[in-house]
């Protein structure tokens, strides 16, 4: 976004810029992140949010982050801070709130899609530690027996991060992330008990360290987001979507694997969690690719959050969403 207002521009700011040059240390981030997770600071007040912090300075940005889903982290709403504005690149207008949440979630709906395609050399340093040491044990077993190294790298495209688990997933639940935090900042010894990490069946995202705080976790708002883009798992019709908005033709040869979108898009945790109804999927009509033609990027990937997430979410909302939202 091109920033008008009186915030940090790195492009503009020779010390800032110099502070962002190479990634902070993981200490730093943990502070920064802290930060963000315990509500001292916010967008508003340092005029940037978590994400653009992680792109500033070159680190490494995994969906396993659950505060990247989080709004209020990562841009002000526009209602509440006027003074804060982002234009549109394409037509120098203002974005709406609704604009700015749209980009967020397409960013995030493209690190979905990125995260499931096939590993090459150049993404090599985003997969978890057992990945790269078993691309490493595999390109050295090439190289002992003398296969050709384009062949090896081939081989590499067809291990898939499922097959290990990720040492950046961690669980969801608000209070079980203030207590990892304080044991990262003190440099307490883990109590955890070592067992696996439960994960969402339905965006194989949200992580859980219980079923307990699986259960909790939705009943805090995932279970409405959870078959909706971009948390959802990345299905053909949202890849399809990143591909015309990036103007690609054809099908990639390096494609992701898509599963179906099932409506089972729920993590069945606990007997007593009721089944939600599905809800009615609003595709872009035929009729409307001309004007498409014609609209900006923004407008076209509110569109599309629109009709796939955001009316059903307004629509899945309690009824008490708006007096708890004004305390």
């Amino acid at each position: 976004y091109h920033q008008i207002h009186d915030g940090h521009k790195v492009e503009e700011d020779p010390v800032v810029k110099l502070f962002f040059l190479s990634p902070p240390p993981s200490e730093i981030y943990n502070v920064v992140r802290g930060l963000f997770l315990r509500q001292i600071i916010g967008s508003p007040q340092s005029g940037f949010g978590l994400g653009d912090y992680l792109i500033w300075t070159g680190s490494q940005i995994s969906p396993h982050e659950s505060m990247l889903y989080e709004y209020e982290v990562n841009f002000p709403d526009m209602h509440e801070y006027p003074n804060h504005a982002f234009l549109d690149e394409e037509n120098l207008e203002l974005l709406t709130s609704d604009q700015i949440r749209a980009r967020h979630d397409l960013s995030l709906l493209m690190l979905r899609r990125q995260w499931n395609m096939p590993w090459t050399p150049q993404s090599h340093t985003s997969f978890q530690k057992p990945f790269r040491q078993a691309v490493k044990n595999l390109l050295c077993c090439a190289h002992r027996y003398g296969m050709p190294f384009d062949i090896a790298i081939y081989m590499n495209t067809f291990l898939s991060r499922d097959w290990w688990p990720d040492e950046r997933a961690e669980c969801w639940l608000y209070e079980c992330q203030l207590d990892k935090l304080q044991e990262v900042l003190y440099e307490e010894e883990s109590k955890s008990s070592g067992k696996p990490l439960i994960l969402c069946k339905g965006c194989k995202i949200a992580c859980a360290c219980s079923k307990k705080h699986m259960k909790n976790i939705h009943h805090e708002g995932h279970r409405r987001m959870c078959h909706t883009p971009p948390m959802r798992v990345p299905t053909k019709e949202d890849l399809d979507f990143c591909s015309q908005y990036l103007g690609e033709h054809g099908e990639s040869a390096h494609e992701p694997e898509v599963e179906e979108d099932d409506t089972e898009q729920v993590v069945e945790v606990e007997e007593d969690i009721e089944e939600e109804a599905d809800g009615d999927w609003e595709s872009v009509g035929s009729d409307e690719e001309q004007q498409e033609e014609q609209e900006t990027k923004t407008a076209l990937a509110l569109k599309y959050f629109e009709s796939k997430a955001y009316k059903m979410l307004r629509r899945e909302e309690h009824a008490f969403a708006n007096y708890y939202a004004d305390d």
